[in-house]
């Protein structure tokens, strides 16, 4: 289930990415996930045209964890690309791997040390690789979500994606996320103990 959400977190990238949209603010605050378990991408509000440029866009902005380094120098010339989401999308696979909860400290060492923290809390080969790649402060060497999606067809088709035993490890993460059928107030999107994921009915 894991591997799921990611392709679908892949997929709609992809789609933002082809209407050369940067996202600017991908955490697992705005990933939602329907009763159908269709993972969808919210919360636009940070979001910029490609190209769209002046002195404001350049500004960091975002949820300051999951900033990628770029945004942090403080350099006025420097203009966001579509980058800047893949590295979010290296911290939340690292979450949905993580057979922790994902403190904010352990986030920030991820950031300085990625591989050992992976190796440390026994992070999936597969997608620690993944992570690695996505979290590399050069962002020209990050991939596109076009490239990560080529890769777990290639792995899925080798058998090297191991469905049932992150299936079910995923199943025990996502098993409280509420309902449609939910009130009104326990419907709205929240930060879940036990899972980074939240539910809601965006679209991308």
């Amino acid at each position: 289930m894991a591997w799921s959400y990611f392709r679908q977190i892949l997929q709609a990238l992809q789609f933002i990415h082809g209407k050369d949209i940067i996202h600017r603010d991908l955490k697992s605050d705005n990933i939602f996930i329907d009763d159908s378990g269709t993972v969808k991408i919210g919360d636009f509000g940070l979001a910029l045209k490609m190209d769209v440029s002046s002195t404001t866009n350049s500004l960091p902005v975002g949820a300051y964890l999951y900033r990628a380094p770029e945004m942090k120098k403080g350099d006025p010339t420097y203009k966001p690309t579509n980058k800047v989401d893949m590295y979010a999308l290296g911290l939340i696979l690292f979450q949905l791997f993580c057979p922790r909860q994902c403190s904010e400290r352990k986030m920030l060492k991820l950031r300085d040390s990625p591989e050992q923290v992976c190796e440390k809390y026994k992070v999936d080969e597969t997608a620690k690789h993944l992570i690695l790649e996505l979290l590399q402060t050069d962002p020209l060497k990050r991939p596109s979500p076009a490239d990560l999606l080529r890769r777990l067809d290639g792995l899925e088709r080798e058998g090297a994606l191991c469905f049932d035993k992150i299936g079910q490890a995923a199943d025990t993460k996502v098993q409280n996320i509420p309902t449609e059928n939910t009130s009104s107030s326990d419907h709205r999107p929240r930060e879940l103990e036990s899972c980074p994921i939240q539910t809601g009915s965006y679209n991308y």
